[in-house]
């Protein structure tokens, strides 16, 4: 089984972190960090899968914490996104001007089948849903890491 989720490394998913505080969500994490979760108050549903421990646990990692978690809580994305959480970004706006965001929420839209982007702009979430094609890389993207 171990052998078959090796395919998750390196893997973006999504994760109903609305759920995580749920008894029945409790199944799916790792025994210990069942009492840390529930002290989190989290909103990026997007993870990557760093590792596979060896009760075979996904080692998952948002922007705002890490998690042990079953297999059975982690959507695979259909494709890799084009931008990262927490990525820097520019973009030109509505008027056709200049400006630049953070990534921080990635979903998908399934008519177009692609990702859509919400940025932060100034501190401030933006209502609009970008497309990778509206957005370019404004940093170095191993900052993830």
């Amino acid at each position: 089984m171990i052998d078959n989720m090796k395919n998750f490394i390196g893997k973006w998913g999504w994760v109903s972190i609305d759920d995580i505080h749920t008894e029945h969500f409790k199944q799916y994490i790792h025994p210990k960090h069942v009492n840390s979760i529930e002290k989190l108050t989290l909103i990026d549903h997007v993870f990557q899968c760093l590792d596979i421990e060896k009760d075979g646990y996904l080692n998952l990692k948002s922007t705002e914490t890490s998690l042990l978690l079953k297999q059975e809580v982690f959507r695979l994305m259909p494709q890799e996104p084009d931008f990262k959480p927490l990525q820097k970004v520019k973009f030109l706006n509505s008027k056709g001007f200049l400006e630049f965001g953070i990534v921080k929420k990635i979903s998908w839209h399934n008519n177009e089948h692609k990702h859509i982007y919400l940025l932060e702009i100034d501190n401030k979430m933006k209502s609009r849903r970008y497309y990778g094609e509206d957005l370019q890389s404004n940093e170095n993207l191993d900052s993830y890491k």
